[in-house]
């Protein structure tokens, strides 16, 4: 379970070292693109939004995923502020 990605019949789901780093991935650019996401579908973030709150809170950031946040915001000029703010995804999506 831990080394491998599983899947089922339309499931996907990645490895648990990861999924922390995916649902904050997700955070981000949902909150930065909103109105694409639900421009292509209303409903996605919403369908999705308890799994990757549980996924945030089961595998926080670690130091290789801080390091590439900032990595990034090097070309881009800002850091993922849901990798840097451990508390913002459940501000922001997960006490609602």
């Amino acid at each position: 379970m831990d080394k491998f990605s599983e899947s089922a019949s339309f499931k996907f789901e990645p490895r648990e070292k990861v999924k922390g780093d995916i649902a904050r991935a997700i955070f981000y650019f949902y909150t930065i693109y909103r109105d694409q996401a639900e421009r292509v579908d209303l409903n996605y973030f919403q369908e999705q939004c308890d799994t990757l709150c549980k996924w945030n809170q089961q595998d926080p950031p670690d130091i290789t995923e801080i390091e590439r946040s900032h990595a990034i915001a090097k070309f881009q000029g800002n850091d993922n502020p849901f990798v840097l703010d451990v508390t913002l995804a459940e501000r922001a999506y997960c006490n609602s």
